[in-house]
C-alpha cells in the first residue's frame, strides 16, 4: 500500500478531475458511495492511507510498559507491620482500595492495549485489500481509457466519464468498507473500556469505599 498509493495518485487525480468536470450518468453506482463517504475517490483513499498500523503498535507497546510499571507498584503494596488498633484497620482498608484501583487500571490498560493491537491487525489487512484494489485499477481497461482516451479513436468524453466512475466506485466501495470496519472495532472496544471505567467509579462512590483521610498512628 505504501508503494502503490503514490503510484496510483496520478490515476486517482484524473478520476477526481473527470468526475468533478463531467460527472457521470445518474444511475451509476458511484453516487450512493459518494454520498456515504462525502469525498471523491482520490481524496477518500488518501485519508484512509494515512491510518498506519505501526503507530498503533507503538501505542500498544507503551501501554504494555505502563502495565509492567503498575504491576511493580502493586507488588510493592504488601501488608505492613507495626500498625495496631484503629490505625491498622484504616491502613488495611486504604491498602485494599489502592490494590482495587491498580487492578482496575490494569484492566483498562489491558483493554486499550488489546484495542490498539486489534485495530492495527485490522489496518494491516484492510490496507492489503486497498492495495489489491489499486493494483487492479492501475491495470484496468478503464485506466487506459482515462489516460490515453483522447488519442484513441472512438473514445468519447462520456466513455471517459464512465471509466472514471467505474474506477471511483471500486475504490470508494473498499474505502467505505475500510471505515466501517475500523469504526465497528472502535465502538466495540470503547464500549468495553467505558464499562470498566464505570465499574471503577461505582466502587469509588460506594459507601464501603474508604475515605481519603490521612492516617495517623499514636506513638
Amino acid at each position: 500500500m505504501s508503494r502503490l498509493h503514490p503510484a496510483a495518485c496520478g490515476l486517482l487525480t484524473l478520476v477526481d478531475n473527470t468526475l468533478a468536470r463531467t460527472g457521470c450518468r445518474d444511475d451509476h453506482p458511484i453516487w450512493p458511495l459518494l454520498r456515504e463517504g462525502g469525498r471523491l475517490p482520490g481524496d477518500a483513499l488518501t485519508c484512509a492511507a494515512g491510518w498506519l498500523p505501526d503507530e498503533l503498535h507503538t501505542r500498544a507497546d507503551l501501554l504494555a510498559q505502563q502495565r509492567e510499571s503498575e504491576a511493580d507498584v502493586a507488588t510493592a503494596l504488601t501488608e505492613s507491620a507495626g500498625w495496631e488498633g484503629e490505625a491498622s484497620a484504616a491502613f488495611h482498608a486504604r491498602l485494599a482500595s489502592a490494590r482495587h484501583d491498580l487492578t482496575r487500571l490494569d484492566e483498562t490498560g489491558r483493554l486499550m492495549h488489546d484495542w490498539f493491537t486489534d485495530l492495527a491487525s485490522y489496518l494491516d489487512q484492510a490496507r492489503l485489500r486497498l492495495a489489491h484494489i489499486l493494483s487492479r485499477a492501475l491495470k484496468s481497461s478503464e485506466a487506459v481509457t482515462l489516460k490515453v482516451g483522447p488519442a484513441l479513436v472512438g473514445v468519447t468524453p462520456s466513455a471517459q466519464a464512465e471509466a472514471a466512475a467505474t474506477i471511483g466506485a471500486t475504490v470508494l466501495a473498499e474505502v467505505n468498507y475500510f471505515w466501517q470496519g475500523s469504526l465497528t472495532l472502535s465502538r466495540h472496544w470503547s464500549t468495553r473500556i467505558d464499562a470498566a471505567a464505570s465499574a471503577t467509579l461505582a466502587h469509588a462512590s460506594s459507601p464501603s469505599a474508604p475515605s481519603p483521610t490521612t492516617l495517623r498512628a499514636d506513638l
